[in-house]
């Protein structure tokens, strides 16, 4: 199997307000959309003509880039 990395980044803003504290989140899972193996097969690959077909070793990857932003108030 690929090797598998990815870049998960956050940046939180804390506001006092008079009755507590705000924070706002943002965030990014997979920040630089690394294309990541989350399973592997094998598969049949035909040629242009299909006259013949070869075993060939497919990668699936999931989750691109998820952004996300979040609001919470403790008091």
């Amino acid at each position: 199997m690929p090797a598998y990395h990815r870049l998960d980044i956050g940046l939180n803003y804390h506001k006092k307000k008079k009755r507590g504290n705000a924070t706002w989140n943002l965030s990014a899972y997979n920040a630089y959309n690394r294309k990541n193996p989350f399973y592997m097969f094998v598969g049949y690959e035909d040629n242009w003509n299909y006259t013949q077909s070869h075993k060939e070793l497919k990668i699936i990857s999931i989750f691109p880039i998820i952004p996300s932003l979040s609001y919470s108030f403790s008091f």
